[in-house]
Formats: C-alpha cells, structure tokens, sequence
C-alpha cells in the first residue's frame, strides 16, 4: 500500500530553514493564529487563517482560506483577494513534488515522497 511522507521547507521568510513533517492521511492549517497546526506569528503578512494543507491518500492539496494577501503556487496566483469575502475563494489547488507556495512573506518547497510496502503483481 502506498504511504506518502510530506514535508514543508520554508525556504524564503521569518521562518527560513525550518521545516514541517507529516505523513500519510492529514489536514492542517497554516497562519498566524495560534489555532493553526502550523503557526507563523512573525509573518505578518498572513491572515490569522490563510491556508488548508489536505494530504489525503496519493493526492495533496492546499486551499486559500480567504486571506486578505491571496496564495501563488511557483509564481502564478491560485487566490488574491483584497478585499473579497472569504466565501468567493477558489477551490482546492493540486500540488505536487518540487512546487513553491508562498504565503505572505513566507515561500516554502513542498515534498512528497512516496514508498510502496508489498506490491503484488497480477499476471
């Protein structure tokens, strides 16, 4: 059965050099808040909830939560709001291994590394 492990590297940022471990099935939360699994208080171009991370399966996806700076995957915008509502965000945006999301003044890598336990083959 395939196992993903992710990581998070921020590479860019008040936060540059650390970096955030997850594994197979999860969903987190990236801001300022406190009540976010990942929490950046120093980058305080993030809104208090900016973003949803989902790792469900062989599939990684991240949501804008409406945050008032928007979120870019390598470069090009996937959700800038400035003053729109957080119920006209964009769905989920696929992410894969290698892309950069920055957030903010926060830029991090995403990896993902894949590892297959018993594969059988039909034949």
């Amino acid at each position: 059965m395939p196992k993903r492990e992710v990581y998070l590297e921020i590479i860019e940022g008040p936060y540059k050099g650390q970096r955030f471990d997850f594994s197979d099935h999860h969903t987190f939360t990236i801001g300022r808040g406190s009540d976010c699994t990942v929490c950046l208080k120093k980058d305080t171009a993030l809104s208090r909830r900016h973003l949803l991370f989902v790792i469900d399966g062989v599939k990684v996806r991240i949501r804008d939560l409406g945050s008032l700076n928007g979120t870019s995957v390598n470069g090009q915008p996937v959700y800038n709001s400035r003053g729109k509502d957080s119920a006209s965000a964009p769905p989920p945006e696929w992410i894969g291994n290698g892309d950069y999301i920055t957030i903010g003044s926060t830029k991090m890598v995403v990896h993902i590394h894949a590892t297959v336990d018993d594969v059988e083959w039909a034949g």
